[in-house]
């Protein structure tokens, strides 16, 4: 984030510099009219011609001119309400949806299973483009597998884990307007597990256990992620949010076994 932060105040100090080095050119008439703009074309005891804000040219005669000049645009302090105005505020969300998840384990041939998640979060600006966004979110993950034993014969396999997933964003904005915008992140997160059940189904009949057991209390994972955000009002964002994670370490004891998932959510910021 240092380097965000220098490019940004690097980028400001620049333009900060251009806009302090722009003219303009006042002409005084007579008549007391005063007309603002840059000369294009000045014929010296003729006339001049002005080029105005609006991009109109205006011709005047040099005996209608009590005086000219060129002064520098004033600029307004850093710290003016227009600019303060627009600051990023510290916001926070809801938001749910359907995860996809997997276990990845060598040798293993695990499918994916589906899940809902829902939770909340809350969004701290750094600065204009890059924010912090630490969440808390309920999520189901698993996966399903088919085997064969010599007592049980050919079996589908359903583990269904429940975790407290504690994810925290680094979200950089790519604007699309006034109003909408997409934002992409990595996160660094734990999930706790709260609870899972393993289901062996054959012959249509299911049989549950807890496997609560089998699992790890907690585990680290990446994410890697893109939203779109748009205003619904002046208070009130739209969001669908698009984010793949995969697990660092292992879900299962006794088991190299990480977990993979992709999420599809939408929600609110407020």
């Amino acid at each position: 984030m240092k380097i965000i932060f220098i490019s940004c105040l690097l980028a400001f100090i620049f333009n900060f510099m251009a806009l302090s080095q722009i003219t303009e050119d006042v002409i005084y008439l007579k008549n007391g009219d005063i007309y603002k703009g840059h000369i294009v074309k000045d014929v010296k005891g003729e006339y001049l011609q002005i080029e105005m804000k609006d991009g109109s040219i205006k011709k005047l005669s040099y005996t209608e001119i009590e005086k000219k000049e060129t002064v520098n645009v004033s600029t307004k302090p850093i710290a003016n309400t227009k600019i303060s105005s627009t600051k990023k505020k510290v916001s926070f969300g809801l938001k749910a949806g359907m995860d996809y998840s997997v276990f990845v384990e060598k040798g293993s041939d695990w499918s994916f299973k589906s899940g809902y998640l829902f939770g909340g979060f809350a969004n701290f600006p750094i600065d204009k483009i890059a924010s912090l966004q630490p969440e808390v979110l309920y999520a189901q993950h698993g996966a399903k597998a088919t085997g064969y034993s010599s007592q049980l014969g050919s079996f589908d396999l359903n583990f269904e884990t429940n975790y407290l997933s504690i994810p925290v964003l680094v979200a950089m904005d790519l604007p699309l307007s006034k109003t909408s915008k997409f934002c992409v992140y990595p996160a660094l997160g734990v999930g706790i597990l709260l609870s899972a059940t393993e289901t062996v189904i054959q012959n249509g009949q299911e049989h549950s256990i807890d496997g609560a057991g089998d699992c790890s209390s907690w585990y680290l994972f990446s994410s890697l992620g893109i939203w779109f955000e748009t205003k619904i009002d002046n208070k009130m964002s739209f969001i669908l949010d698009l984010r793949a994670n995969s697990g660092i370490t292992t879900m299962l004891k006794g088991y190299e076994v990480s977990d993979l998932s992709l999420y599809l959510m939408a929600g609110i910021s407020f």
